[in-house]
């Protein structure tokens, strides 16, 4: 993909002319030389206060400064909360350009949110007036989105952002006005211009220099790709009604990004980085920076490790960005539940599942000559900087944490690694500091829960938190030497107000969701401290710490409170399930609600044989594509013990399995028919029995047109049993989803059509092409499978970016 990154001194022309209708008179748009402006493109990095109080990277894209009251417009996607999407993420981080310093963006600022609309996929921020060190800022390098027009087909447009593929420096590319598309309601500008991941929110101006559309969505495949604006136009009145609008901020969060963000602006300035707790510090060497920390976490990727959530990290990296260059130091902190030793985090890091091109080499060191550690190397391919990359992690225990240091590079960077040296010298932490605190008991007022830990090789942590005002309570268990061990108990509101005090409904619904997204292997009811509940299992393949393994897994639900609930999740590995599921008991047993303890324990034993369901598709080529259609309910209320993918596909089979799994409107289109249905009024299959339940998928399928049978001496035939072919199968699918398929003329066989779209949605099974090639089960299940995620992602392929 070709990249025409920063300085464009060559098109100067172009954007060095003041901007019409801008609030500025003095906006300089193209990066040059003499110029301190600012550029009026902006990067936004979006951050969500986790659990434990900490503010942490969620995402993030481009925007435009619009005013001179420091109002930026962006797609809402950029601002929303990954999590829950009706609610804006909780900080905004701002970097800006300079114009004569294009490599080395200024993230020294932050936002709140004016307003957001997820419908026209749009919002506004407004920056904070001053920067972290409390410096006023002067928003006279803005873009007017006045003067926005809809520019001609064939006419030519730049886009700026900053894409993940374009680093962190602004990014120009250009393209022509390709046409607009309708969708959903919304007209957009295609444009040929590149644009990637990272553009969302940003500009796209004509070749005078007016905002005429944001970067919001992308369709692709391998032939090319497509951009598509929003135009500035259609969304002026919504700007100009909103702009002055009360600016919404979470203060928390917020406050801790400006202190983070500061951090890194002292260290830079001392040279020196020092972290509260644990409190090490390390220093920087000349040619090297302290990088914006969460930022860079944000943006790339990176060798990582071990167990537990990081917190208190450092990004060191050389000043010159000249060079495309991996070498960097790193420093991050992971909590524990315990003590952890030199042992456990041996053991947690060979248990981890590593994506890298070697195996990682461990062994235990003497880190600076002062602290024990496990130094672990390893190398691995960096898809961001197309390039293999080695690391070298040294992991330190300090009381219920582990300080993790690690330096990386490429090939091309080894010459520099006595700087690498040098800098891994200065690190030292203060180990007379180390505290540790056990959590033996995790409590909640009201309702009351009590949640206590009696087993000597199971840890319990607090994990209860406060999420936009509202306090949620959450217990956590796990085993040191045993990660797929796992108990979470938490109380839950319910997500739809008519399972308020109707506990009964709350259950038949979640039966019959589980059924529908998983083999349910067990189910039953469930007594805690005299309050009636139920649970049901499911199983699934490759434990963290044996791949080859399965983890049997457990949701419990208890009636507790006229509007909550408490939700109890068990997970463990089979080969660990008998032992387990004792400890998972005894904690069942201990968990204290308003009784007391008092109440009733009804506690069922959760064993016995498990059916085997789906036995002999293990490490076939379409394993996953079967399990994922036995989620989809293609197989009714339970899978079969054998599935026998090789054996060839039948009509009957594939319609079924068909109709079953339909998703999106045609679900809703059989939802309505099967009300309705009570067998064939009229063109009815001789060979099929319209009494059984396969019968409503097979008419319902007919009378879509999906299949149409064979008259044989005045009888119409659906020939059920009969084998499948690819062409047939691939009219069942476009039939049954609506899809419109090209009719062909009568020179051209009926099926080519079929074949050509099938192909190009990427439902053919592999090597399969011929027209006359006779399907087997497996393959069916892939084809099913693969247009189920084609529908769920939408079947033009746009996605936003």
């Amino acid at each position: 993909m070709k990249k025409i990154i920063v300085a464009w001194f060559s098109v100067a022309s172009i954007f060095a002319s003041v901007f019409a209708g801008s609030v500025s008179a003095a906006v300089i748009y193209i990066p040059t030389a003499s110029s301190s402006q600012y550029l009026p493109t902006v990067k936004i990095v979006s951050y969500s206060l986790s659990y434990d109080g900490a503010v942490v990277p969620s995402g993030g894209g481009s925007g435009t400064l619009i005013d001179g009251s420091g109002t930026v417009l962006t797609n809402n996607h950029v601002i929303q909360s990954i999590i829950d999407p009706s609610r804006p993420e909780d900080a905004f981080q701002i970097c800006l350009t300079k114009s004569n310093d294009v490599d080395n963006p200024v993230c020294e600022f932050t936002a709140s949110l004016i307003a957001r609309d997820s419908a026209k996929d749009i919002a506004l921020l407004k920056i904070n007036g001053t920067d972290v060190r409390g410096n006023s800022l002067v928003f006279n390098f803005n873009l007017s989105y006045e003067n926005a027009y809809l520019p001609d087909v064939g006419s030519s447009l730049t886009v700026i952002g900053y894409p993940g593929i374009g680093g962190k420096t602004v990014t120009y590319t250009s393209g022509v006005v390709s046409g607009y598309l309708d969708e959903a309601g919304v007209k957009y500008i295609k444009t040929d211009a590149e644009i990637s991941f990272g553009n969302s929110g940003g500009t796209a101006v004509d070749k005078d220099g007016n905002f005429v559309g944001i970067p919001t969505l992308i369709s692709g495949d391998a032939g090319g790709s497509i951009g598509y604006l929003l135009p500035v136009k259609n969304i002026k009145d919504w700007v100009k009604s909103s702009v002055s609008g009360v600016s919404v901020s979470n203060d928390s969060a917020n406050s801790k990004l400006r202190d983070s963000i500061y951090k890194n602006v002292k260290a830079n300035e001392s040279g020196v980085y020092r972290n509260d707790y644990p409190p090490y510090q390390i220093s920087l060497v000349n040619g090297w920076e302290f990088e914006d920390t969460l930022a860079s976490m944000a943006s790339t990727g990176g060798y990582s490790s071990g167990l537990g959530s990081s917190v208190g990290g450092v990004v060191m990296k050389p000043k010159d960005k000249t060079t495309a260059s991996s070498l960097s130091v790193t420093i991050s902190v992971n909590n524990y539940a315990y003590a952890v030793s030199l042992d456990d985090i041996e053991y947690n890091l060979s248990s981890s599942v590593l994506t890298g091109s070697t195996a990682p080499i461990r062994e235990k060191v003497n880190f600076n000559e002062k602290y024990f550690a496990i130094k672990e190397t390893a190398s691995y391919y960096d898809w961001y900087g197309n390039v293999n990359v080695n690391a070298v992690a040294y992991h330190i225990p300090y009381g219920d944490k582990e300080i993790v240091v690690t330096y990386s590079y490429g090939d091309s960077d080894s010459s520099r690694l006595p700087e690498v040296d040098k800098i891994l010298a200065t690190f030292s932490v203060d180990m007379s500091k180390v505290s540790l605190s056990v959590v033996n008991e995790v409590k909640n007022i009201d309702p009351k829960v009590v949640v206590g830990n009696l087993i000597d090789n199971v840890f319990l942590s607090d994990g209860s938190y406060t999420f936009d005002g509202e306090k949620t309570f959450l217990a956590t268990f796990g085993k040191k030497k045993d990660k797929d061990f796992y108990i979470s108990v938490n109380l839950a509101s319910y997500w739809d107000p008519k399972y308020v005090g109707n506990f009964d409904l709350f259950k038949k619904d979640t039966f019959k969701d589980a059924k529908q997204f998983y083999s349910v292997l067990d189910q039953g009811d469930i007594e805690i401290d005299g309050h009636s509940g139920f649970f049901y299992s499911s199983e699934y393949a490759g434990a963290l710490n044996n791949p080859d393994s399965t983890v049997k897994w457990f949701n419990i639900y208890v009636n507790y409170a006229k509007d909550k609930f408490l939700s109890v999740y068990y997970s463990s590995s089979a080969d660990k399930y008998d032992q387990n599921t004792k400890d998972f008991r005894s904690i069942l047993k201990n968990i204290q609600l308003d009784n007391n303890g008092g109440g009733k324990y009804s506690i069922p034993g959760f064993g016995g044989s498990v059916p085997a369901v789906l036995s002999d598709i293990k490490d076939y080529v379409y394993e996953e594509n079967i399990k994922n259609i036995n989620k989809l309910g293609a197989f009714g209320d339970s899978a079969p013990s054998k599935f026998d993918p090789e054996a060839k596909l039948k009509r009957k089979n594939f319609v079924v399995w068909a109709a079953r799994t339909l998703s999106g409107t045609p679900a809703t289109d059989f939802a309505a028919f099967k009300k309705s249905y009570s067998g064939c009024d009229k063109d009815c299959f001789s060979d099929v029995n319209y009494g059984s339940t396969d019968s409503m998928y097979i008419e319902f399928a007919r009378k879509k047109g999906a299949v149409s049978g064979s008259n044989v001496k005045g009888k119409l035939l659906f020939n059920p049993e009969n084998d499948l072919s690819l062409p047939a199968a691939l009219k069942i699918l476009f039939k049954l989803y609506d899809v419109k398929v090209w009719k062909a003329p009568d020179f051209i066989p009926w099926y080519m059509p079929y074949l050509q779209l099938g192909y190009k949605k990427g439902l053919m099974p592999y090597g399969v092409n011929k027209v006359d090639y006779v399907l087997s089960r497996g393959e069916g299940a892939y084809m099913l499978d693969a247009m189920n995620v084609s529908v769920s992602s939408g079947m033009n392929m746009l996605t936003q970016y």
